[in-house]
């Protein structure tokens, strides 16, 4: 061979091996844009590699469709459809490259059907005799990436993973053990599984793959309740690329568990800025704004979904939304509908709930508003008893309240406190039963007095009670039962509300500025017990406190400074009745002015 010759020869394999180096640099920034969830990117460069007509880059089109499809279920079928025509084509193209029969076995283990899957996938395994490590590889995956809405062989996965160490020529790859990781997180194996994932760090010597690697051993501690090793897995995933969007995700359903809702949408928003969102990853993050009370943004979010995916959950959450936004019509449009659509099985506590908080809020005429709040209040109690996270019955209680149905409120009052006296995890408050008081109080203070129910103050005098011993020092406890034993003890004779002014005014009087109005009256109605029984001395000391706290007070400056009683009237110059003397010449009469 002429040196001319040969340095052609060497020119055309150096440019081959560069082509090939070129190549699976674009294979592996493809690959990395796909495990960080950026779905746009990764098909755009995975397309561009297919255009080449090779096999092997028609392997890795389908392997993305595959992969995408289990990210987002509005397109599942027509991504496996387009996986399956990429495989079909690879193997037309090259029917020895046994990737596309390991793809083609995916196809049917993503379709659910594992027996027919398996025989692909063998098919291709026996083609190589079971030496070509790429292929054993790409075929332990498959039976590991269907964990929903397909199959999955973690035992097989394992196996042809251990396969791998036993070949003459083999390397060692942090690929493969994430493989075998994944396998052991399918079973909650979660001891195998860390290790696994732990060997692939390190293998992992160029740091390609840390955040991804970091996210699973998170995910696995997740699984295991231990939050604490969670949270460093994730910690260390942003450390090595913040831009690596899956772990945002998880973390967000970590806050989620916490119930720090805040930060759980505050996390998935930043999974959803940095990947690229499928549609259910936006309606996911609608609920997670939803519950942080960022209504809006589920709004916004739900706007980008709604034609889709076909979820109920879509249209619940504008309804919610909508309640919480204070736009009850659209409200009660979108939950009568959902309703309307779902049957009995699927309906939620809440969609009454919520039905019924927007009815009481939608306006109209007087008659339309009793209307929809008799409806409202109807679907508020249907929804409470079986609603054990929101306490529907507290809304009625204090609906009614402020519209001054007092009665009804009470007793709406006393069915939430039965209800949180139901519970495990939540017990009723003291302004729980400083609320049941009031509303026993106010209808008997608001009814004309021949209509009064005297059976109503000792039930807002027990609740004030109940309140006193359930919070000693809680302020308003004393004052109110003082209020009641006023109007039960109309005389004063008893003085029935003294011991509870006295008691109001020992807890209130450190904040004397804050319940100034209500020391001042608490001050004066002992001030009058005092002078009930003569005894000006107790009623100074009461007065002076008085006018510590408001020098006019007019009762206060008249006990210490009484105005001059008024005059007698003038003596008549006749006496009443007398008759005039004779001779006495009668007064002069006025003449009428002109």
């Amino acid at each position: 061979m002429n040196v001319k010759r040969k340095s052609m020869l060497i020119t055309l394999i150096l440019l081959a091996v560069g082509g090939v180096r070129a190549m699976a640099q674009d294979v592996q920034a493809a690959m990395k844009a796909l495990d960080a969830e950026r779905l746009a990117a990764a098909r755009t460069m995975f397309t561009q590699l297919a255009a080449s007509g090779s096999a092997e880059n028609q392997f890795y089109l389908g392997y993305y469709y595959l992969r995408a499809s289990t990210l987002d279920s509005s397109k599942r079928e027509e991504w496996i459809g387009t996986a399956q025509a990429a495989f079909d084509k690879g193997v037309a193209a090259d029917p020895k490259n046994v990737l596309n029969l390991v793809g083609q076995g995916g196809v049917l283990l993503a379709k659910g059907d594992l027996v027919g899957g398996k025989a692909k996938i063998n098919q291709a395994l026996e083609q190589t005799k079971s030496r070509d490590e790429n292929a054993i590889w790409r075929s332990a995956e498959m039976y590991t990436l269907f964990e929903k809405g397909g199959k999955t062989d973690p035992a097989e996965a394992i196996r042809l993973i251990d396969l791998i160490g036993t070949l003459k020529r083999k390397t060692d790859r942090a690929d493969y053990q994430i493989v075998k990781g994944d396998a052991y997180l399918i079973r909650n194996d979660g001891g195998p599984a860390v290790t696994a994932y732990e060997e692939a760090l390190r293998l992992n010597t160029d740091n390609s793959n840390v955040a991804k690697i970091q996210t699973r051993i998170g995910r696995v501690f997740k699984r295991g309740k231990n939050y604490v090793e969670t949270q460093k897995g994730f910690n260390n995933a942003i450390l090595a690329d913040s831009n690596f969007a899956p772990v945002y995700r998880e973390y967000g359903e970590l806050w989620l568990m916490a119930g720090s809702y805040a930060r759980a949408a505050q996390n998935y928003k930043k999974y959803l800025e940095k990947g690229e969102g499928t549609p259910e990853d936006r309606l996911r993050y609608a609920k997670f704004a939803f519950l942080s009370r960022d209504y809006q943004s589920a709004v916004d979010q739900l706007d980008q979904v709604k034609d889709k995916l076909k979820d109920n959950d879509i249209q619940r959450m504008y309804g919610y939304s909508y309640v919480e936004l204070n736009k009850p019509d659209l409200g009660v449009e979108n939950l009568q509908q959902l309703l309307q659509a779902l049957p009995d099985e699927k309906e939620l506590p809440t969609d009454y709930g919520y039905l019924g908080r927007a009815l009481v809020l939608t306006e109209g005429d007087s008659l339309t508003k009793i209307r929809n709040d008799s409806l409202g209040y109807f679907y508020l109690m249907k929804a409470a008893p079986l609603d054990t996270s929101n306490n529907f019955i507290s809304y009625v209680a204090d609906e009614k309240f402020k519209n001054k149905d007092y009665v009804g409120a009470a007793e709406a009052f006393r069915q939430s406190i039965i209800w949180k006296d139901a519970k495990f995890d939540e017990k009723p408050s003291p302004t729980d039963y400083l609320r049941l008081g009031q509303g026993y109080y106010f209808a008997y203070a608001t009814t004309p007095k021949e209509q009064r129910d005297s059976t109503l103050l000792p039930k807002a005098d027990s609740a004030f009670a109940k309140l006193i011993e359930t919070a000693p020092t809680y302020v308003p406890g004393n004052l109110w039962r003082a209020r009641t034993n006023l109007y039960m003890d109309p005389t004063g004779e008893r003085e029935g509300a003294s011991p509870y002014y006295l008691k109001y005014i020992e807890v209130a009087t450190p904040d004397s500025v804050k319940y100034r109005k209500e020391l001042i009256e608490g001050n004066k109605r002992l001030a009058f017990y005092a002078q009930l029984k003569k005894d000006n001395d107790k009623a100074s000391g009461y007065f002076t406190r008085v006018l510590r706290l408001d020098p006019t007070d007019k009762d206060a400056l008249d006990f210490f400074n009484p105005p001059a009683p008024p005059a007698p009237p003038a003596k008549p110059t006749t006496k009443p009745g007398a008759k005039p003397k004779p001779g006495a010449k009668p007064a002069p009469k006025k003449k009428p002015s002109a």
